[in-house]
């Protein structure tokens, strides 16, 4: 996984078990952003 400076994003359940080895798609990528996304709106609400 790239590097990234969102926290939330770096936390997500998904991203933070990938190994070292791992592959994600990019369109998975961006599902998981727009979630973070959301749930930062909720909590910012």
């Amino acid at each position: 996984m790239g590097a990234t400076s969102d926290s939330e994003f770096q936390h997500n359940y998904i991203i933070y078990n990938l190994s070292d080895k791992s592959v994600i798609c990019h369109d998975c990528v961006k599902t998981m952003e727009i979630k973070v996304e959301e749930k930062i709106d909720i909590l910012k609400a």
